[in-house]
């Protein structure tokens, strides 16, 4: 894999190629934008293509955190655990959930504006 910086106003942006699809063959490029230098833009290319070279580049989710708690994480370690920390650790994910929020100010919980 092979990769690229540029610079896009006053930020630099780092470019890099993913594998290519298996099943249509096109380019896969990803882009990081946001650093504030050449060298903390080249830095992160040349830990990210180490990864993708070595096989163990795994690409960012975007799933929130009480998603992946209750859909992945909790079923995997629920063997692992004693029913009471399982039942703890879904009564938490439940809690910070943004569901819950939303719920918990429409009851009047909420301490703003006092």
């Amino acid at each position: 894999m092979r990769g690229s910086t540029r610079k896009r106003g006053k930020t630099r942006t780092a470019y890099y190629d993913l594998p290519a699809d298996l099943e249509t063959g096109d380019r896969n490029q990803k882009t990081k934008g946001g650093f504030r230098t050449q060298k903390a833009a080249q830095a992160f290319l040349t830990d990210t293509v180490t990864q993708l070279n070595a096989g163990t580049y795994t690409e960012p989710s975007k799933q929130p955190l009480a998603t992946f708690m209750t859909a992945e994480w909790l079923p995997a370690v629920r063997g692992q655990l004693r029913p009471l920390t399982v039942a703890k650790y879904a009564q938490v994910t439940r809690r910070t959930s943004p569901d819950a929020t939303s719920a918990r100010s429409r009851c009047g919980n909420s301490r703003r504006g006092t």
